[in-house]
Order: structure tokens, then sequence, then C-alpha cells
């Protein structure tokens, strides 16, 4: 007998427990494997499960590049990774103390240390181009896009690229007003021109 099964609101429980109690399928357990008694050491168990075999989760720091600690690489981290605002670092001392004490000299005019981070974002930018260029040339990309809308009810498109075991974000893209598919194949197309990048 054939059932229809709903996924209300994008959740997939429903989905799961139905394999689960009626074909007996279970998608959250852990398969094992077997392994050769004459590979594996004495101190192995000759039962282990696939996790083992599986790449370790990364951070999400450690996709980026872990860079010398210029002061433009600390306030692009800070303010992009720690999402500080701008004009704390002119209003807070001890947080204009602390970077100090590492030696760093520390601008007194918010607005300088905006240009500082766009001109460090600009630069991993080029960089970007400069490696997507290379690749480029060896094949195709694939491509992921997700909307999101933030707590203040602001809308984003985030892009995503992707080829075997490495993957690029191209950032997040402001979303106004409507956003049927044609805005947002245009909105891609122009943030894809950015990166010397397209469709064909």
């Amino acid at each position: 007998m054939w059932k229809k099964i709903k996924s209300c609101g994008g959740s997939t429980s429903g989905l799961q427990t139905h394999l689960r109690t009626a074909h007996q399928i279970n998608l959250l357990k852990r398969s094992v494997i077997n392994v050769d008694s004459e590979s594996c050491p004495s101190s192995c168990n000759k039962s282990t499960t696939a996790a083992m075999s599986q790449p370790k989760i990364k951070n999400i720091s450690s996709y980026f590049k872990n860079e010398s600690e210029d002061l433009h690489v600390v306030l692009f981290n800070m303010t992009v990774f720690d999402g500080l605002p701008f004009s704390i670092f002119i209003t807070s001392i001890e947080l204009r103390k602390s970077l100090m004490a590492r030696n760093f000299d520390v601008p007194k005019s918010a607005n300088t240390i905006r240009n500082i981070v766009l001109t460090y974002g600009e630069h991993i930018r080029e960089e970007m181009v400069k490696e997507l260029s290379v690749l480029k040339l060896q094949g195709k990309f694939s491509l992921t896009f997700d909307e999101w809308t933030s707590v203040k009810n602001r809308r984003y498109l985030n892009l995503n690229l992707h080829i075997q075991n490495k993957f690029w974000n191209l950032g997040l893209l402001r979303i106004h007003g409507t956003f049927p598919a044609e805005s947002c194949v245009d909105l891609i197309t122009t943030t894809l021109e950015k990166f010397k990048l397209s469709f064909n």
C-alpha cells in the first residue's frame, strides 16, 4: 500500500521515523566495517565504525589562512569573524590598550579602520581570483546557494563555489525587495563576474 509522507516546515524527522519503523532503515546509525586482521595491528579492534575512516570534522577557522599577525589581519579577523563593529576600536579603552600592548599603532578613526578592513578584503578577493583562474582551466565548478534572513529581517543569499575536497564562499549577497528566479540569476551572475567566472 502506497503512503504519502509529507515534510512539514523542512523537517525530515517524520521521513526518518517512517524508514526506521516501516522499512527497518536507520539513516542515523553508523555503519560497521570489518577490518582484516592481517592489515590491522593487535591493538586494533576487528570491528570498528565507519566514522574512524571519515575525515576529522574541521572547525570553521581551519578554512582560513594562518597569516602573520599584522594589524590589518587582526582588524579583519576581529570585525569579520568576531563581528566587532568598527567603532568599538575607538570607544573601548581596554581593547585599544590590548592592541597597543602588541605594538600595534591603532588608528583613532572608525573610517580608517573600515578602510583597512575593506582593503584587506579586496586583497583576499584578488588572491581568490588568481587561484580560481588557474583551476577553471582544469575543469568546472559546482555552485550552491541558500537564502538566509537575519534577526533584523534582512535577507541575504549565501553563495558557495565547490570543487572536490575544497570550497570557496563568495559572500553574503544582500537581497532587496521581491526576489524571483530572474533576479536570483542576475545577482549570482554579477557576483561571478567579480571573480572572473560565468555560467559558461
